[in-house]
């Protein structure tokens, strides 16, 4: 492994919430592989074959070899797993900070250790940046929501999914959380739901059903009996939330 003069500075999670299930998902994932955090050895040789994996994997998507979406994905498998089993303790961290950085560089502050693993094994381009980023902010929002290395791939094929469609999804969730102010969204409706929305009486509430598809989020149906709209609310308010 490389090594750096100096110690390597990164980012590790982009929110308290982030880091509370980066821990829960890797403790689920030694689970998988039947470790412990105590079998460092046997964690060190599972990181090292998920980095040989991801190498394989930029390879063959360099030299034109088999669906180049296909393999992404499973790429972005392999370099969660390196991340998540690299992430505690803190000198596993350091030292694979140290492998991704080239010789003498330290590192940003700003630059997530994520970003890093994606850039140092993954088949991306000399100024591929926002692509980079756009893979690590999807795997950090992909963490939050409880997902594993070996989920990574059946969810970004799932149709409304994808990698682009999870991305919007996951800007929205991450700058959701920062603001207080509500955000401009784009949205289409169908023209029946449209004639209900222009047809209101002001300042009448509509309780849409929205569908976000690949392309763009859609509101299919709606109920604008204000009885019903009430009804609703106070069902799902009752509801207890989903784990």
């Amino acid at each position: 492994m490389r090594q750096t003069s100096r110690k390597p500075r990164f980012r590790m999670d982009r929110t308290p919430l982030v880091a509370k299930r980066r821990v829960q998902a890797r403790t689920a994932y030694l689970q998988d592989l039947n470790l412990s955090d105590t079998d460092l050895d046997s964690i060190v040789r599972e990181i090292t074959a998920r980095i040989k994996e991801a190498r394989s994997i930029t390879i063959d998507i360099q030299s034109g070899k088999g669906k180049r979406k296909v393999l992404h994905e499973i790429f972005l498998s392999k370099a969660l797993a390196i991340y998540l089993l690299a992430s505690e303790p803190q000198e596993f961290r350091f030292k694979l900070a140290r492998t991704c950085l080239k010789p003498g560089a330290a590192g940003q502050i700003n630059t997530s250790l994520l970003t890093l693993v994606l850039k140092e094994f993954g088949p991306y381009a000399a100024k591929g940046r926002r692509t980079w980023n756009r893979d690590g902010l999807v795997l950090e929002y992909l963490i939050v929501m409880g997902k594993a290395p070996s989920d990574i791939v059946s969810y970004l094929q799932t149709r409304g999914q994808g990698l682009d469609a999870t991305y919007r999804r996951a800007m929205q969730y991450f700058k959701m959380g920062n603001r207080d102010k509500p955000m401009k969204v784009e949205m289409w409706m169908t023209p029946q739901v449209y004639r209900r929305y222009v047809e209101r009486e002001p300042n009448q509430p509509l309780l849409v059903y929205i569908n976000d598809r690949e392309s763009r989020p859609t509101a299919l149906s709606c109920l604008h009996d204000p009885a019903k709209i009430k009804q609703a609310v106070r069902s799902a308010s009752q509801s207890p939330p989903k784990a």
